[in-house]
């Protein structure tokens, strides 16, 4: 008799061991994914900021200039030197606007594109995604004459 209580025993703590790594495995199923959701919301979020940030750089630039052309060559190299990263693709200028004739003043409207890429591909939904942002900024450059 007391050969199988302790047999009894035994199979008990076995059950109760294999429920633990069970629970364990299905809890990961589900805060895997969670964690993974977060991950791409950060990157996105990270990326928003960086294209607020290009494009007040950008916008800034071009107000410094003395003419359209001079502002729309700076934009231009400004864009170009954007460096990728992984989940920064490309940034593009979408519209300079320089506006002399708006009798509050003088200003330019810089709107870029960043085009991302979440890190971890939600199924279903695309991995890449597109930023536009805009700047207006008031013209300070001093024409030539």
């Amino acid at each position: 008799m007391q050969h199988n209580d302790r047999c009894f025993v035994n199979n008990r703590s076995r059950r109760k061991h294999g429920q633990g790594i069970t629970e364990l495995a299905f809890g990961f199923l589900i805060l895997v994914p969670i964690l993974l959701l977060f991950y791409d919301l950060a990157v996105f979020a990270i990326s928003k900021q960086a294209l607020d940030s290009y494009v007040k750089d950008v916008a800034r630039s071009a107000a410094n200039q003395a003419t359209a052309n001079a502002a729309n060559s700076s934009v231009d190299e400004l864009v170009r030197d954007f460096k990728p990263t992984p989940f920064l693709i490309s940034l593009t200028k979408k519209k300079l606007d320089w506006n002399t004739t708006d009798p509050k003043g003088e200003s330019v409207t810089v709107v870029l594109d960043l085009k991302g890429r979440f890190p971890v591909p939600i199924p279903g939904l695309p991995q890449d995604y597109t930023l536009s942002q805009h700047q207006t900024e008031p013209i300070v450059g001093i024409p030539m004459k």
